[in-house]
């Protein structure tokens, strides 16, 4: 049995309830996912900082962990699925964290620019969009619970740090702040979508 047959059928017995076959699931794909996100996340100096290639990784996880018995193109060709997955969360990070200044400064710098807005110069148009976004994302983020503001408040001050520098900061283990960083930013994405969604900003 080849190896995408064998996470094909890790896959279907993850998606019964099987919490050992999701384990051996992520073992299997969680490395390669983790070197694709981290690149992703390189190129794009916007997410430098806040979104880590992990919590990608738990992200597509999670998602996946959300499905009962899921549909046959998932199932065959599940590594697939879960890139093009992480790619998607990623680029909804992208359009909720790109901020005016930072915008400008990777314009100014021709490299690195997120796909479409790389035009020469910030249109009147571009430049509105970013500022509705930044108007979403602080009512967004003031929809969090306090302890999570608390936390995105202080994450943000250290944005320059890695993981590992953080942890010691929290006075946590590094692979409990990646998980609860993932977890936060779900919270977010999910109320910043509700907040556009509403119009009320």
């Amino acid at each position: 049995m080849g190896r995408k047959e064998e996470l094909a059928d890790l896959s279907k017995l993850a998606m019964s309830g099987d919490q050992a076959a999701m384990a051996s699931l992520y073992e299997a794909l969680a490395p390669k996912l983790h070197q694709v996100f981290k690149r992703e996340v390189h190129n794009n100096p916007v997410l430098q900082g806040r979104v880590g290639p992990s919590d990608l990784v738990q992200s597509v996880f999670k998602w996946l962990g959300s499905f009962k018995n899921g549909p046959r193109q998932l199932i065959s060709n599940i590594e697939g699925v879960l890139v093009t997955r992480g790619r998607r969360r990623l680029g909804d990070y992208v359009r909720m964290f790109i901020g005016p200044t930072r915008k400008r400064s990777l314009e100014k710098a021709g490299e690195g620019v997120p796909e479409g807005l790389a035009t020469g110069g910030p249109s009147p148009s571009s430049e509105a969009a970013t500022l509705e976004n930044e108007r979403i994302l602080e009512q967004a983020v003031a929809k969090l619970p306090a302890e999570d503001q608390l936390w995105i408040e202080r994450w943000s001050k250290g944005e320059k740090k890695t993981f590992r520098e953080m942890a010691v900061e929290f006075g946590t283990t590094e692979d409990a702040l990646k998980k609860r960083h993932g977890r936060i930013l779900d919270k977010l994405l999910l109320i910043f979508a509700e907040v556009r969604a509403n119009g009320k900003y």
